[in-house]
């Protein structure tokens, strides 16, 4: 019988051999994963390494940006010493204090949230002039002669213009917020929907913005007119003013229009006087119907005083009697219109109007306009930073009612705030209006908000 030996070394030697490829197989997978996985981790970690240094990187550049328009970088004038007499100092000393002044006057870029409009309408250049020196001295200056930015506005006869500087078009004058394709007394034209001409009241209310309008004369008679209305001829204050021939459907006075159209039915404040009484019976009408739809009326001196009307209300109305004109001046009126325009509010526009009213002596109304602009720096305190403030005046022509001649007369338009720097040289009127549409992002300039929000902290 035959013996089979079985080699037991041989066999552990196969089965270890076995056992070490399956567990080299086993390795070998094992380490492709490893692999891949550090492979992810790191192209993630790499990720988020470098979103990090971008985030810290536009953090301080922002943080950059900021500083440099925040930071109060003080500029000197350096000059050779030399010795003068104090009559000589008195004027070095006195140039340099001015060109130091020049030096550090910063420019704000930033969105106007807020703007304030001051209108000088039909001053003579020479009683400002003298009501300067009488009120401050031959070294003296108006509040809004110290503005930084200064222009020249270059005013033509023969332009309306309220519609040129609410508006931004050019239209003949005696008609106001319509284009120039409609001539004074025009009632069909007016009629037209496309020859209106919006005002800058008009682009603040689209965009939710508070809007006020408050005048020393009568809020249906000048410049302001363009406002708020859309009239072929300014003599058309109230219906009973209205000539026969006009009596269309849609040839509207300003007094109806400042009722029932907007702008002028959602303004928040409108302040002004009654000079038009007998005319316009405007006690059984304007009056009568601000009361019907529930607005606050102011009709009193103690109705000015602070805190009579209450914290909440949206909508003040104000026609004066002549009875009460310098009992009720235009600081006063400044002082209420800012308590209703600033409460809960993401922004506003008002629009101050100063006629010269004293038929005597101009100066008591510039006098009134400088208390008023002072009144309005002092009351926003530090929301001037945020605050476009204008301050300008409309000439005076020879022969108000012959506009067959061409005639241009030059005025000083005076800015603080944001983009005032964007008055600084010869304007038209209507440039105006293109600043504040701009300067605040109304208007054709609404769309570009987000735009320029981003520009702001980048």
């Amino acid at each position: 019988m035959s013996t089979e030996v079985i080699n037991l070394d041989s066999i552990n030697r196969q089965h270890n051999d076995l056992d070490t490829s399956q567990y080299d197989l086993s390795d070998t997978r094992s380490g492709k994963v490893k692999r891949i996985v550090r492979f992810v981790c790191t192209k993630v970690c790499a990720g988020i390494i470098i979103l990090g240094i971008i985030s810290i990187v536009i953090i301080c550049v922002a943080f950059l940006v900021s500083y440099e328009n925040d930071a109060e970088v003080t500029l000197t004038v350096g000059v050779l010493k030399k010795d003068l007499s104090s009559e000589q100092d008195f004027w070095f000393d006195k140039a340099l204090d001015d060109l130091e002044d020049g030096l550090n006057t910063p420019i704000n870029s930033k969105k106007a949230q807020n703007i304030i409009l001051f209108v000088a309408d039909g001053f003579d250049p020479d009683a400002i002039s003298s009501a300067r020196i009488r009120h401050y001295g031959t070294n003296g200056s108006f509040a809004w002669e110290r503005f930084p930015h200064v222009g020249v506005v270059r005013w033509n006869k023969r332009l309306a213009v309220g519609t040129g500087m609410f508006g931004g078009v050019g239209a003949h004058s005696g008609t106001s917020g319509l284009d120039s394709s409609v001539f004074p007394d025009d009632c069909l034209r007016m009629d037209d929907d496309r020859t209106h001409v919006e005002s800058i009241l008009s682009w603040a209310q689209q965009l939710d913005l508070k809007t006020g309008l408050i005048t020393n004369g009568d809020l249906r008679r000048g410049s302001s007119v363009a406002l708020y209305a859309h009239i072929a001829n300014n003599s058309w204050a109230c219906p009973s003013m209205l000539p026969d021939r006009t009596q269309l459907p849609g040839c509207l006075d300003a007094e109806t229009q400042l009722r029932f159209n907007e702008p002028g039915k959602k303004l928040n404040v409108i302040m002004g006087w009654d000079t038009l009484e007998e005319m316009c019976d405007s006690e059984h009408t304007l009056k009568m119907s601000w009361k019907d739809d529930g607005y606050s009326i102011a009709e009193a001196v103690s109705d000015f005083l602070p805190h009579v009307i209450d914290d909440d209300t949206e909508y003040v109305r104000a026609l004066l009697p002549g009875t009460l004109r310098r009992g009720i001046p235009l600081q006063t009126m400044i002082t209420k219109s800012l308590q209703i325009l600033t409460e809960d509010s993401d922004g506003f526009i008002l629009v101050v109007m100063c006629e010269p009213v004293s038929k005597i002596d101009e100066g008591v109304d510039i006098i009134e306009l400088e208390e008023a602009v002072k009144t309005a720096l002092s009351s926003l305190g530090s929301s001037m930073e945020d605050t476009l403030m204008i301050t300008t005046f409309t000439p005076v022509f020879s022969n108000q009612q012959d506009n067959t001649k061409d005639e241009t007369k030059d005025s000083i338009i005076y800015a603080i705030g944001p983009m005032a720097h964007l008055f600084r040289n010869l304007h038209d009127p209507t440039y105006i209006a293109h600043v504040i549409s701009y300067a605040a992002r109304l208007g054709r300039f609404r769309d570009s908000l987000l735009a320029n929000s981003l520009l702001q902290w980048f």
